[in-house]
């Protein structure tokens, strides 16, 4: 499977109506585009400069495909997302502080749709070896325990930023009391590891579409 984000943040000009609109079309993808699976928006509650990410998930490279040429795709989310487009109310690529990424899974074990989710994106040092991030992502990966935590190599959206994020950490929570417990040694935890930097992003989760 191929397990996908996209965040975005909002041009000044943009209104709140025009966010929800954009919110329902994300949230309804699947709707008219079947390939398009587990697809969830959330608002960002972090610090960082991101104000809404969409959650979703294909079942390979071909639906992948069919989506990104879909006429839905086309008409309706590009009118809100293209810097071509005059009715676009996203943020230049430059201030999307996270943009797109995704991974390659066997499985869906990132599945639920209730509670928190929260993503961590990394920035490998360049001169990390295997062994030492595969140590370094099982720590991350022990407990505390969490519904979901997947540490994966970033497979999208380098082509907009190719010295960006590496590496996704998925992390899935009850609540955000639960979250905010497992974290609390989270930030000694990641600068003390072999990547130049790393922001999170969480929101809540209700309801797959």
């Amino acid at each position: 499977m191929l397990r996908r984000f996209e965040s975005y943040a909002f041009d000044d000009t943009a209104t709140s109506e025009q966010i929800a609109e954009l919110a329902s079309a994300l949230r309804r993808c699947g709707e008219f585009i079947p390939e398009v699976r587990d697809s969830i928006v959330g608002m960002n509650k972090s610090e960082a400069d991101v104000a809404l990410v969409w959650e979703h998930a294909y079942e390979g490279p071909d639906a992948y495909a069919r989506y990104m040429c879909h006429p839905y795709h086309i008409c309706v989310l590009d009118r809100f997302l293209l810097p071509e487009s005059p009715e676009c109310i996203t943020a230049p690529r430059a201030q999307l502080g996270i943009g797109l990424m995704g991974y390659e899974i066997d499985d869906a074990q990132f599945r639920c749709d209730s509670g928190v989710r929260r993503l961590v994106a990394m920035k490998a040092s360049v001169d990390v070896g295997a062994d030492e991030w595969r140590s370094f992502a099982s720590t991350l990966t022990a407990p505390p325990k969490r519904r979901v935590s997947i540490v994966a190599s970033n497979a999208m959206g380098l082509e907009w930023f190719p010295n960006g994020w590496t590496h996704v950490w998925e992390q899935a929570y009850d609540d955000e009391g639960a979250m905010q417990r497992a974290i609390v040694d989270e930030t000694v935890l990641l600068d003390a590891g072999p990547i130049d930097g790393w922001i999170d992003v969480w929101y809540r989760l209700h309801g797959v579409s």
